[in-house]
């Protein structure tokens, strides 16, 4: 779907894998990449088709009223415009049932993915789910963002459970996010991929507005 400097990245019929502690600043990327499903270019990367993208947000992690809030005081002045009700698709497992297929998405990001099995270190249930989410990236040439935390301890960065081993095997590529708690500085880099080696480093801050900032 994107270019990252010179490279291809988050590839369409494929799953993504994207990780970090808890407040690592996993949801600004989201934001991110949500907002150049519209804008041609964002924060160093560029959408490679020029029609804007058809997106799908999944959002476990937080509140309807989060979620609102993300879509309207973050991804709304990032586009620079209304969000537009043909191109995103919102739904949240706290209140509603969500349906990806329906909206022929381009790009889905499920944030987070811990949320839809029941037991996160039964690998039957994973394989079961991640086989169920590449059928569908598959059917419909998209790209699914999997978010996941990783292990509490701060010296272990393996995704969680057997969920995280399995998206970690499925996966075409990994993206880790990093905060620096002194500089409040927010790091995005590659740490896998099945083929384009990515080597340089989304550095960003958060200005006054709440949104993300090159840094």
């Amino acid at each position: 779907l994107y270019r990252w400097g010179d490279k291809p990245c988050f590839a369409r019929g494929e799953l993504v894998a994207l990780t970090g502690k808890a407040k690592s600043g996993k949801t600004y990327v989201c934001s991110m990449l949500m907002a150049l499903g519209i804008r041609q270019q964002l924060m160093g990367f560029t959408r490679i088709q020029d029609e804007p993208l058809t997106v799908v947000w999944i959002d476990t992690e937080q509140s309807e009223d989060s979620t609102q809030e993300i879509l309207c005081h973050r991804i709304q002045p990032l586009i620079n415009q209304d969000i537009p009700e043909d191109k995103f698709y919102v739904y949240n497992l706290r209140k509603d049932d969500w349906q990806i297929s329906r909206s022929q998405p381009d790009l889905v990001i499920f944030d987070g993915i811990r949320d839809v099995v029941g037991d996160i270190n039964n690998y039957q249930e994973a394989q079961t789910v991640l086989e169920k989410l590449l059928g569908i990236a598959s059917y419909h040439n998209s790209c699914i963002v999997c978010v996941l935390h990783q292990n509490k301890s701060l010296e272990d960065k393996t995704l969680r459970g057997a969920l995280g081993t399995e998206l970690q095997n499925k996966s075409f590529e990994t993206y880790e996010c990093q905060k620096d708690p002194d500089t409040r500085i927010f790091t995005m880099h590659q740490i896998a991929t099945r083929k384009y080696d990515i080597t340089h480093k989304l550095r960003f801050t958060v200005d006054n507005e709440g949104l993300p900032v090159i840094e």
